[in-house]
């Protein structure tokens, strides 16, 4: 059975952690399935991926008031705007045939839910989901063996600007949004197409529910310990790009503590 949670608005330490607990909570009882939709409070967020060097973050966050979480993932670091969809899968790896197809099912998942919203999307061989070329998803899946963890977040509106005055800089117009390419569509919209498509070849072999407070008393302690630490967030690690250069000099902060 799967459980499919409804769309919930957290800042981006809970998110993490809820990604997370839900890790922990599937380890605890096997054959546990969810789906989890979400956006980010505030301004939005960046999140780094797992070892990512954090000083890649402009000094510009603080001034915008953007904050920045380290994701239990790899791919690279992302801004989330508070309007772009998020959603986030565990289950078995066993419910996939192998790692890809786990990707690509998944990918499908969101293919279908643009073309509920008329929009003709399709994911290439290196699983990116494009619109004419154009990324207007992005994902990232833990490389653990269970359960599989599978996050990604879909583009409602075009921030490339602000994501380029807190990123290193890339190539923006490889990227689309959902209302460049269908003004007409609506938050609410896109919540419910995500919803259906997700949930579509489940048959009723799916629950919709809220999230459980045992999932949600398993994230908060992992804000208390991880995702809010400057411990975990401000890890120096695999820089994608010369970040002093980027930047001009690194942000002054404390170092932080080896993490194993």
């Amino acid at each position: 059975m799967w459980y499919v949670f409804e769309v919930e608005t957290w800042d981006a330490y809970m998110n993490m952690a809820l990604d997370s607990a839900l890790v922990i909570y599937a380890r605890k009882n096997p054959g546990f399935k969810a789906i989890r939709f979400f956006r980010f409070e505030g301004p939005g967020a960046i999140t780094l991926e797992r070892y990512q060097d954090y000083r890649e973050v402009s000094p510009e966050c603080e001034k915008l008031g953007v904050c920045y979480v380290r994701r239990p993932t790899g791919g690279r670091g992302l801004y989330h705007h508070p309007t772009d969809l998020a959603y986030s899968v565990v289950a078995p790896r066993s419910e996939f045939k192998d790692h890809l197809a786990s990707i690509y099912t998944i990918n499908r998942w969101v293919v279908n839910a643009l073309k509920e919203l008329d929009i003709e999307a399709k994911h290439n061989k290196s699983q990116s989901i494009l619109v004419n070329g154009r990324k207007i998803a992005a994902s990232a899946q833990n490389n653990t063996k269970n359960p599989l963890l599978q996050h990604g977040s879909v583009f409602y509106e075009p921030t490339w600007r602000r994501a380029s005055l807190i990123l290193p800089p890339i190539e923006y117009n490889k990227f689309t949004s959902i209302k460049e390419q269908n003004p007409d569509v609506s938050l609410d919209d896109v919540s419910s197409a995500f919803f259906e498509s997700f949930k579509k070849d489940k048959s009723e072999n799916s629950v919709h529910s809220t999230i459980p407070e045992e999932i949600k008393s398993i994230a908060v302690r992992l804000v208390e310990k991880r995702y809010g630490t400057e411990k975990w967030n401000n890890k120096e690690g695999v820089s994608r790009g010369n970040c002093a250069g980027i930047w001009g000099t690194y942000r002054e902060r404390p170092e932080p503590e080896k993490i194993i």
